[in-house]
């Protein structure tokens, strides 16, 4: 008996090892299944994430723009994120370039639908001041994709002052605006300092009914608008409004007085002057000491108390002397450098 007790016990063990097995089989099937299950669900999901729709507005290609320009973009952009991280370290401008992709030849951006906004950004620039290379790696490191999440088509135009002059800001602007508008038909200009980075995207670079202010509030100042008439920093204004007021004054040399000049013109057109509200409209600033070259006005404050409204109809758009010395095409930017001539303007009695 011990014997068949033994081929009983064998027989036993047999069947629970077979047993075992076949469950470990079931379970390794169904594992198999499911992870099967699951890879085709990550390529579907990344297959998605690649269409056209859903990629990021800084690495669209000329295909995905060629397809998909037939349609208007929407009104309020999708990739808007509001309050955004400023980057103030400056980087080399290569490694900017690779963070920038997407980009034409002139710092000019196509967004992959049809843009409802053809917008030129006028930054002055004085070729002698080397410190504020750093200001204007920090601006468009910040600024090329904060406006291409807002969907617009943009170009980015450096205007630099040569030669020996005291630097005129207004003139300088007033001479690139005549350049830019020969280049392409903008719908908005906006007059940017290169010191000057924004932190909200909902602070759209656009032009509407009436010109805007867009840098508002400034971490320089605590967040608040030193005075009302200020339109200083950062500016939009269409071409139609702007050759209305004719420009900036051409009589501002040195540093100060032609922001309030200019606001003064806006204002004598009964333009009203458009805001964000906070938060939206902030501002850092780069830090920096005051320029040599560009030393105060100390004629500014006479000249908006006793001639800016009588010289505006004379002086401008309308009398202004310059030479274009180069225009540059770089990745990212267009690099427009002018020779400024000083003009004089016969006041209305």
């Amino acid at each position: 008996m011990a014997w068949k007790s033994g081929r009983v016990g064998t027989f036993l063990m047999s069947v629970l090892t077979i047993g075992i097995l076949t469950l470990v089989f079931c379970f390794t099937s169904i594992h198999d299944i499911s992870l099967r299950n699951t890879e085709r669900t990550l390529q579907d999901l990344t297959e998605s994430a690649a269409k056209p729709s859903d990629v990021s507005p800084a690495t669209i290609s000329d295909a995905h723009i060629a397809y998909y320009r037939q349609e208007p973009c929407k009104p309020v952009s999708q990739f808007l994120k509001g309050r955004s991280w400023v980057n103030m370290v400056p980087q080399s401008f290569q490694n900017i370039e690779l963070g920038t992709p997407g980009l034409r030849h002139g710092g000019e951006h196509l967004p992959y639908c049809l843009s409802r906004h053809e917008v030129a950004i006028i930054v002055p620039f004085r070729d002698s001041q080397v410190s504020r290379l750093n200001h204007l790696k920090v601006l468009l490191l910040n600024l090329h994709p904060f406006l291409q999440r807002q969907e617009v088509h943009y170009r980015i135009f450096l205007a630099v002052q040569g030669g020996t002059n005291i630097f005129n800001k207004a003139m300088l602007m007033n001479s690139a605006y005549s350049e830019v508008m020969k280049i392409h038909n903008w719908t908005c200009i906006v007059f940017h300092d290169v010191d000057m980075y924004p932190e909200n995207d909902k602070n759209l670079y656009n032009c509407d009914h009436s010109p805007k202010h867009l840098g508002v509030y400034v971490d320089k100042f605590n967040y608040h608008l030193p005075y009302n008439i200020l339109v200083g920093g950062a500016f939009a204004i269409s071409p139609g409004h702007f050759e209305a007021v004719n420009g900036f004054s051409n009589q501002f040399w040195g540093w100060g007085g032609e922001d309030d000049d200019f606001a003064y013109r806006i204002r004598d057109h009964k333009y009203e002057i458009f805001r964000y509200p906070q938060p939206i409209p902030r501002y850092k600033m780069y830090q920096h000491n005051h320029d040599n070259v560009n030393p105060p006005n100390q004629d500014r404050v006479g000249f908006l108390a006793y001639k800016s409204i009588r010289f505006a109809k004379f002086d401008g758009l309308n009398n202004l002397r310059y030479n274009l010395v180069s225009t540059e095409n770089n990745y990212l930017f267009t690099n427009l450098t002018f020779l400024l001539s000083e003009v004089k303007a016969a006041a209305v009695p």
